[in-house]
């Protein structure tokens, strides 16, 4: 009841900003008469409601990025994009691409990765011990795009996605043959190399990619903080993928999908690195009716990783860690257009995970383990109904979830040789959702929602204690529950002229039980930090953006995140409340300028700004602002053939982007592209 009337209020609100003209169906017109919007085909995604739906009926803040933006990353891990051309995103990596993990969220919930539900092609990434991606297990010219849907979208996808859904999709066959090779060397001996293979006859087609990347990497730490031992942090990188496509009739389809990818890290020390792998096959099944719509996925992921972990001085191997993650699950969503005006979609999904995390040390004997399995349940349901000729929007829905831990294990040979086996626990959460889309001129768009999100604690948190940094510990917590959170957004889109057009979101979330690592305190020279329900956090924040089409060769674009996430009310540590959430940046922009002449040249130039933040709960550590400019060229020399040139960190920019690491310094990469 509480949800419908704040959604009823905020419908409402929405509607007495508008003039008469407006609601009648003026459209908006120059002194003329003419309209300012360009004539164009509506974007579409499928992101938004699991099924295809223009971004002008969607609710809430959608981007796209092209595949051209994504095959300019070349063998570089995808996150590379969200960074520069996405506002509400923050990217969190100690040293560019060399770095393992990229942690991305959205809307300003801290770093931790488990609150943005990433997906590809409607898989799930988030690994069941931590939540965490392995972008660098994706190939970029394998994408046809990447959505970015902001805001609490577990009405629809379950628990972690709170700040938003990132979708990678795959793109498909559309050529009887086609052959794509690219090949760069750059900075610090790195060299990348990626080949893509198409086929489309008749009812079937084949799509293959692989790509390549080795660097001997840059020395991260700070010249205060070395060692004898600190060295350049060195990559090796492979991807593979194949999927075969076969149409079963015109308007359904069926595709087979293997991925794997394997990774090698020197993390910067001489007793510091790891390597991993992933394996994942899926099913797909499509239809596509003008009345009903099937979408079904089946998948089965197994990552594994292991750690070399030094402590200090740094001078031996202190342990090897080897973690396991197991998950599958599958998902049906079945779409109805009963009337011309509306639209049910609705589904069952189910994720089975399992984790289990070893630290064997090498200077004693000793042991420390965590383990666990952590099933999840969903069934969802979304109403739209489109009025007045479509020129408003309303959807309202929800998912009802249950989710079960079992066979939960902690074990650490220094405390008991015994293991502690953990009780079963289940939650179960309804997380609704609305949202109001109002067409109130041809120029202008106006939308406002209201949605709770959900999230439960991963395996990593509930069950294992380990190093996660050369100065931290973090304990597990088995008695971790589940965190919420309530958000309300408005926004609006509007065309200035036919080629000018900006939006703007604005948002408030008030998250409850939120799951944080708290300080515990010291114990030598290691902080001790454990996850737990500390309390109330609220985020609020504004996202304008602008978009320039000067002609047809120049364009301009920038956008602003302005973003405020602070410990409201922590009853576990008073001293918290007010503080910022640490990594998230109160003020971020993006600004670039690009220009497209195919018989001169294409160049990109862009700057991206990063404000003050913290790297700790206490605040205690700042994280300095810092901007760079990145800079992009590239030639087709034939119909075949093209140059390229990347420069990032243009102005050779010296920074931390997390605390006690620098970051990549000028880095020029330059290769060349073949399409037959």
């Amino acid at each position: 009841m509480k949800f419908l009337l704040a959604f009823a209020v905020l419908t409402h609100c929405l509607f007495i900003c508008l003039d008469a003209p407006s609601i009648l169906g003026a459209e908006g017109k120059d002194k003329k008469g003419t309209s300012l919007k360009k004539e164009r085909l509506p974007e579409v995604v499928v992101t938004a409601s699991r099924v295809e739906t223009p971004t002008s009926e969607v609710p809430a803040s959608v981007t796209v990025i092209k595949s051209e933006d994504l095959k300019a990353l070349g063998a570089r891990p995808v996150s590379e994009a969200l960074k520069k051309k996405v506002e509400g995103v923050d990217v969190v990596e100690t040293a560019g691409f060399l770095n393992p993990t990229q942690w991305v969220s959205l809307r300003g919930m801290s770093w931790s990765q488990n609150r943005t539900a990433i997906l590809l092609d409607g898989v799930p990434l988030n690994n069941p011990n931590s939540g965490v991606v392995k972008w660098n297990s994706i190939s970029a010219t394998s994408l046809d795009r990447m959505e970015v849907v902001r805001g609490p979208f577990s009405s629809l996808y379950g628990s972690s996605a709170m700040g938003g859904v990132i979708n990678l999709i795959t793109r498909k066959p559309t050529k009887p043959f086609g052959v794509e090779f690219s090949s760069a060397a750059g900075e610090w001996e790195t060299f990348s190399e990626s080949f893509s293979l198409e086929t489309k006859k008749g009812r079937l087609g084949f799509l293959t990619d692989v790509s390549y990347l080795n660097s001997a990497g840059y020395n991260a730490a700070p010249r205060h903080l070395r060692t004898p031992f600190d060295k350049d942090r060195d990559t090796e990188q492979q991807r593979y993928m194949g999927k075969l496509f076969f149409d079963v009739t015109g308007n359904s389809s069926v595709s087979l999908g293997l991925r794997y990818s394997h990774w090698d890290y020197g993390l910067g020390r001489k007793f510091f690195f790891m390597s991993g792998e992933n394996l994942t096959p899926t099913l797909n099944f499509e239809r596509k009716g003008e009345r009903i719509g099937i979408l079904a996925t089946l998948y089965a992921a197994n990552e594994k990783e292991k750690i070399t972990l030094d402590t200090s001085p740094f001078n031996f191997k202190n342990s090897v860690t080897n973690i396991d993650n197991e998950w599958y699950g599958g998902n049906l969503t079945l779409s109805a257009s009963l009337t011309s005006w509306n639209r049910i979609v609705g589904g069952v999904e189910t994720k089975l995970g399992w984790a289990k995390s070893v630290d064997d040390f090498k200077r004693k004997v000793r042991r420390r383990q965590g383990e666990g399995s952590q099933n999840l349940y969903g069934i969802y349901l979304e109403d739209q109904l489109r009025l007045a000729e479509g020129r408003l929007v309303f959807s309202l829905g929800g998912r009802y979830e249950w989710v079960t831990n079992f066979d939960g294990l902690s074990l650490d040979t220094d405390i008991s040789a015994s293991p502690t086996n953990h009780k079963s626990k289940s939650w179960s959460n309804f997380s609704p959702r609305g949202g109001v889309v109002f067409q109130a001129t041809d120029n202008t768009l106006l939308r406002a929602s209201i949605g709770q999100g959900f999230r439960v604690p991963t395996l990593f948190e509930l069950y294992k204690t380990t190093r996660v940094s050369r100065t931290r510990i973090s304990e597990a917590n088995p008695q971790l529950g589940p965190e919420t959170s309530t958000t309300y957004e408005i926004g609006a889109e509007h065309w200035f002229l036919p080629s000018l057009m900006g939006k703007v979101s604005f948002y408030y979330t008030e998250m409850e039980d939120f799951i944080f690592s708290v300080t515990k305190g010291k114990v030598g020279s290691d902080t001790i930090s454990q996850g737990q329900n500390a309390g109330k956090v609220i985020i609020k924040g504004a996202e304008p953006a602008l978009k320039y089409d000067i002609n047809n060769n120049w364009a301009l674009f920038g956008s602003f995140t302005y973003n405020e996430s602070r410990f409201k009310d922590v009853p576990l540590n008073r001293v918290l409340e007010g503080n910022f959430l640490p990594y998230s940046p109160w003020q971020k922009w993006n600004l670039g300028a690009s220009y497209k002449n195919p018989a001169v040249i294409d160049a990109d130039v862009t700057g991206h700004f990063i404000g003050r933040q913290y790297g700790n709960d206490l605040n205690t550590q700042p994280v300095h602002n810092y901007f760079v400019a990145d800079l992009k060229l590239s030639r087709q020399v034939n119909e075949h053939a093209g140059l390229f040139l990347n420069v990032e960190n243009l102005l050779d920019k010296h920074y931390q982007a997390v605390k006690d690491f620098n970051a990549p310094g000028f880095f020029v990469m330059g290769g060349i592209d073949l399409k037959f």
